[in-house]
């Protein structure tokens, strides 16, 4: 029998413990209460694989084509920005720290949720309010 699995949301079980649940002859019943034991970030990594005889196999989505990302992220582009901020320095200031705040491996699905949620923001209140706030965020970095 396998080991009981860490009780804090922040232990991580080994990939064997995460994808093997007791078996006491209800299939239904064992993978619930395996789902309901598990970390949540264990549970995450359950979720997100497969198993495949002895493999454990995790299938990537598809990420379309190059062009694709480029245009998700056309509003990570300082002439969008300006139509948003009313100028240019607010657009660049905004645009370097939504990259910043993505991260060097930034998607850019990421850079899209970030900069979308600041938008509506500056819509909500003053620009320089959010672009302080941006900057906050940066500094923690």
């Amino acid at each position: 029998m396998l080991p009981q699995l860490a009780s804090t949301q922040f232990e991580r079980p080994m990939l064997r413990q995460i994808f093997t649940p007791a078996s006491t002859g209800s299939p239904r019943q064992d993978l619930y209460n395996h789902l309901s034991g598990l970390p949540q970030l264990a549970r995450l990594d359950f979720e997100d694989h497969t198993i495949a005889g002895n493999l454990i196999v995790r299938i990537e989505p598809d990420l379309g084509s190059s062009s694709e990302p480029e245009k998700e992220t056309k509003i990570v582009s300082v002439p969008y920005a300006e139509r948003i901020f009313g100028n240019n320095a607010d657009a660049v200031e905004f645009v370097r720290c939504v990259k910043l705040i993505a991260g060097e491996d930034g998607l850019a699905r990421e850079l899209q949720t970030i900069a979308s949620h600041y938008y509506k923001e500056a819509k909500a209140r003053p620009a320089g309010d959010v672009l302080k706030e941006m900057g906050l965020l940066l500094k923690d970095r």
